[in-house]
């Protein structure tokens, strides 16, 4: 009777649980990594959730790249990969879509909002001040971590796999902490991309700039300031502007900026204007030859010309108009006001021109911002957003 095993046998088990294990080791590793996948596709899923909630509750708008994380303020466990567990947050929010009203994140089928990804590198270096962590600003921020892919969220709500990465970065929409919140009307050169043929409403009070009849639009301009900001860019010929309706007409009291750069400077033309017909009753603001081509305010008078600026291309003006119905004042980059006594209001108006009906006088002009309150703004108020446009932009 035979007490054991031979060495031969012992040896040929061996053999045999070295090739099962051989087998089954990388079964068992795909399907642990599989486990892993699923439970960040949960997690990107209630992070997708939870943006576009968020955005239910912002008039429409997704959350910017400052304040992402903070204002979906999710646990702690929501953001572990656990593929990569080490990482407190092992995900990335797409820059490319920042700050947008969700009616621009088009396709939303395809467009990702969140993925697997690494907080760095950064935002390129122009972006100084704006370089945050859990940002995807290019595609090595894109981490394809799960079998040689990512999860993916998209802003329609769904949850893919992939090995391609997504449509990432392009500008980063800056922080736009307004100071004074109550605006009437708000256009973002920030929140536009390609040809500008409406101008959404930022407010979200549906007040949209369009082309209209035979005007043409103008278009975006990549990184024009010193932080890197776009702007829309109006070229001054063929009718390049964009419109209100004309259901939308800016009555007194008002409060009036825009922000803007000249691309030619000489001759006549209107960067914000309004009035229904021409003559005496226009409302522009505008580099003028009759007044001496400085940035000048009209409301059936000029303002006084020794506060008026003569405009430099690649320079920025800071322009605020406060109507009263009299003793209005306008003020450039918050200096002095000058005052007028002139009774004509914004009405219908226009940008990169005038109104509906008035002037054919077009502007060569980069735009960043205007915006529009229906009252007027107190002097600490002017202050602090004449310091907010300044500081956005870096101007």
């Amino acid at each position: 009777m035979r007490k054991g095993f031979t060495l031969i046998e012992l040896l040929v088990v061996i053999a045999i649980i070295a090739i099962l294990a051989a087998i089954l080791f990388p079964v068992f590793a795909k399907a642990r990594e599989k486990a892993r996948q699923t439970s960040c596709t949960n997690n990107q899923k209630q992070l997708v959730t939870a943006t576009l909630m968020y955005a239910q509750d912002h008039d429409e708008m997704l959350p910017d790249t400052s304040s992402v994380w903070g204002s979906l303020n999710m646990d702690r466990g929501v953001l572990k990969c656990p593929t990569k567990s080490r990482l407190d947050n092992g995900y990335c929010y797409n820059s490319k879509w920042a700050g947008l009203a969700l009616g621009k994140v088009t396709p939303p089928e395809t467009a990702a909002l969140f993925m697997d990804g690494l907080t760095t590198p950064k935002a390129p270096t122009q972006f100084v001040g704006q370089q945050y962590d859990q940002i995807a600003y290019t595609v090595a921020n894109f981490d394809a971590r799960h079998g040689s892919k990512a999860v993916i969220g998209y802003s329609d709500g769904h949850i893919d796999q992939s090995a391609t990465n997504p449509a990432l970065g392009g500008l980063p929409v800056l922080p736009d902490a307004i100071p004074v919140t109550d605006v009437f009307a708000r256009y973002r050169a920030d929140m536009c991309t390609g040809s500008v043929t409406s101008w959404t409403d930022a407010s979200g009070n549906g007040k949209d700039l369009t082309v209209q009849g035979t005007d043409t639009a103008p278009s975006v301009q990549a990184s024009v300031t010193p932080n890197g900001s776009q702007s829309v860019r109006f070229v001054g010929t063929s009718s390049n502007r964009l419109c209100a309706p004309s259901t939308l007409a800016i009555t007194r009291p008002d409060t009036v900026f825009i922000v803007f750069s000249p691309t030619v400077v000489g001759g006549a033309y209107r960067v914000l204007g309004g009035g229904t017909t021409q003559g005496s009753n226009n409302w522009l603001i505008a580099p003028r030859s009759d007044n001496g081509n400085k940035i000048s305010f009209y409301d059936g008078g000029w303002n006084s010309s020794g506060t008026a600026t003569t405009p430099a291309v690649g320079t920025w003006y800071r322009c605020a108009v406060v109507e009263t119905g009299s003793g209005n004042t306008f003020t450039i980059n918050g200096g002095a006001g000058s005052t007028t006594n002139g009774t004509s209001t914004l009405g219908t108006f226009g940008v990169g021109g005038g109104g509906q009906n008035t002037w054919n006088e077009f502007a060569s002009a980069d735009v960043l911002d205007i915006c529009i309150y229906n009252r007027v703004l107190t002097a600490a108020e002017l202050s602090s957003m004449d310091t907010f446009f300044k500081t956005k932009y870096g101007i």
